[in-house]
């Protein structure tokens, strides 16, 4: 809304400016009065992107890391092959990752001393990496994929709906979760 009052507020100024030198400084010379609409345009266009480019400055996320970080300027970084941003993009992931690593902390669950189990995979989306079990009381039991044991340490594990499977019961702070689930075959 701001950006937009903004836009309007200057086109009306330098209408109004257009229109004030032409009538007073060239009454009935339509070519000064395109020439100077052509240079007033030009200036709001320089007006505007220096403005737009000055409100992404402010609303950038990353401009208080960069300042806590040490590094003063807002400019983005350039790489050898002339692309800007690499270097705001790869510090961007690394907090990603720094705050995945956080969450998962968080939710890391206690030892896992309980006896074993052996449920059916109610489902399992692999794309997000989680699913359910159905325990033998008939509750369900919240299982993640890192807490799926595999023999290929290459490929993601995954669970196929239905498939038996044996697993420790662990307690977090969510509740009970599934922990080093084996499928049984």
């Amino acid at each position: 809304m701001h950006k937009t009052a903004t836009i309007l507020a200057s086109a009306l100024l330098l209408g109004y400016l257009i229109t004030e030198i032409s009538v007073r400084f060239f009454p009935q010379n339509f070519m000064a009065l395109l020439s100077i609409a052509v240079l007033g345009f030009v200036v709001h266009g320089f007006f505007i992107a220096r403005q737009t480019q000055a409100m992404k400055e402010t609303a950038s996320p990353n401009r208080d890391q960069s300042k806590a970080q040490g590094r003063g300027n807002n400019r983005p970084k350039q790489n050898r092959s002339g692309n800007k941003n690499h270097g705001q993009r790869r510090d961007r992931h690394a907090d990603n990752r720094q705050n995945q690593n956080r969450n998962n902390n968080a939710r890391k669950p206690q030892a896992s001393s309980g006896p074993k189990e052996e449920g059916e995979v109610k489902w399992f989306n692999r794309t997000k990496g989680y699913g359910f079990i159905i325990r033998p009381n008939t509750e369900e039991i919240f299982v993640h994929q890192r807490s799926i044991v595999s023999d290929d340490p290459q490929s993601r594990p995954t669970l196929t709906d239905g498939e038996r499977v044996a697993y420790v019961v662990s307690k977090t702070d969510r509740g009970a979760q599934a922990e080093q689930v084996v499928p049984l075959g």
